[in-house]
């Protein structure tokens, strides 16, 4: 009788490596392609670069959401994390560079949810 996990393996070893999603370049991470916040438009995906300065953890139907006011000098936008209570780095004042898709909030704040982001060292 053939060992049933040897099949499995040479399945896997078949498939080839597991690649990881590539990281940033520094020069990506700091902001290429960076736009302002107030020429930003609705349904656009958008990468944005500013300071946290509010950040909030509220409820929504039993769900923690996440959201952060990013202020650039020219505007603000919410970023909203869906599910999350808290990432580690990021606090009022920590300097972001966003990228998302921008919608509305139900007061016609703009908004990016679950947004790709990387945290600047200042």
């Amino acid at each position: 009788m053939a060992n049933p996990f040897a099949k499995l393996l040479r399945r896997f070893r078949a498939a080839g490596p597991i690649t990881s999603p590539p990281v940033p370049t520094r020069q990506e991470a700091e902001g290429a392609d960076v736009v302002t916040i107030s020429a930003t438009a609705v349904r656009s995906v958008v990468r944005v670069r500013g300071s946290i300065t509010e950040l909030i953890v509220r409820p929504r139907n039993g769900t923690p959401w996440l959201e952060a006011e990013l202020d650039d000098g020219s505007g603000t936008i919410q970023l909203a994390w869906i599910g999350r209570r808290a990432i580690p780095g990021l606090a009022v004042g920590s300097t972001v560079v966003a990228e998302g898709r921008i919608g509305l909030t139900e007061t016609g704040a703009r908004r990016i949810f679950n947004p790709r982001y990387a945290l600047i060292a200042t």
